[in-house]
């Protein structure tokens, strides 16, 4: 029997072995082989572990961890994405002191265009990624960032909006362009508002929100602390065991729980210690990376 014919047969809506992706996520696994004392029945969740595919359209697995008794699974798709009203020149403002208006223009122009680049590929291949899930009857995703969809007849809104506020956040006036000059910039840009934003708007799926506009607040507030514990805490560990919480919460009845979060982030060790906390709402966990995703690629993006 394939994925999509055991979500289906199971009323519901996917999974596999290669290096591991980041070091806390290495250690989490570690960690958890060690708790594991005795093998446990085999849980939906973790048949469709086994079953997932390695390689998917836009994505391929690299890193996963089974956890015996697992009721849900967990599947980060790493992510590379467009920080709203983040000040690039500031980001690297101690390698530019003294920069000329003429060269900070230029500078602007030539790191906006690269970072749209690489984001705009990597969202367009969770696009991919998403729709051949939705394929298999998965069709709720939760999303970093994404503080208010709760409505999905606000997806196609929300999108435009985002639109405008990358153009914004570029130096562009969207209201001053003509129509033809608007749609020639948005098709450069068209997935970087989200891969997944752009499935719901698609209606591949349906948007969760995987984050609440307080702990986001919190994270932007963050980006150029020099505090190491603060930023692990805010921008990482708070969030992420946030989106556990309301995974379980929510009482979806497929499984297999999908969800985009900057490929810097790591749920590995927050699982770990939901599942000590949490052994009735256990997780395991896959990392998807899209295949364009480049290690360390502009750092300023988590």
């Amino acid at each position: 029997m394939n994925l999509g014919k055991l979500i289906r047969s199971a009323g519901l809506g996917i999974i596999s072995s290669l290096p591991i992706s980041c070091s806390s996520l290495e250690d989490a696994v570690k960690d958890n082989s060690r708790q594991v004392k005795t093998e446990e029945p085999q849980t939906l969740a973790n048949r469709l572990f086994d079953m997932f595919p390695e390689y998917l359209d836009g994505s391929k697995v690299t890193a996963k961890m089974k956890v015996p008794g697992a009721k849900y699974l967990a599947v980060h798709i790493r992510q590379k994405h467009h920080v709203y009203g983040f000040d690039l020149l500031e980001s690297f403002k101690s390698e530019y002191k003294g920069i000329s208006a003429e060269k900070e223009k230029e500078f602007l122009k030539s790191v906006v265009s690269t970072n749209h680049r690489e984001v705009n590929m990597v969202q367009k291949e969770i696009y991919e990624t998403l729709r051949e899930l939705s394929g298999y009857g998965i069709r709720k995703v939760w999303g970093e960032g994404k503080t208010n969809f709760t409505n999905p007849e606000d997806t196609e809104l929300l999108y435009s909006y985002a639109l405008f506020c990358i153009l914004k956040d570029d130096g562009i006036d969207p209201l001053s362009l003509s129509r033809k000059e608007f749609r020639e910039l948005v098709n450069e840009i068209i997935y970087v508002p989200g891969g997944e934003m752009k499935s719901a708007v698609d209606r591949y799926i349906t948007l969760l929100p995987g984050e609440n506009e307080i702990l986001n607040k919190n994270a932007v507030n963050t980006l150029y602390s020099q505090d190491e514990a603060k930023r692990e805490l805010l921008l990482f560990k708070a969030r992420e065991d946030y989106l556990l919480k309301k995974i379980v919460e929510y009482r979806n009845e497929n499984p297999i729980v999908p969800f985009t979060f900057g490929a810097h982030h790591c749920f590995g060790d927050n699982i770990v210690n939901w599942n000590e906390i949490n052994p009735e709402d256990k997780f395991s966990l896959i990392e998807l990376t899209p295949y364009s995703y480049k290690e360390l690629s502009m750092p300023l993006i988590f």
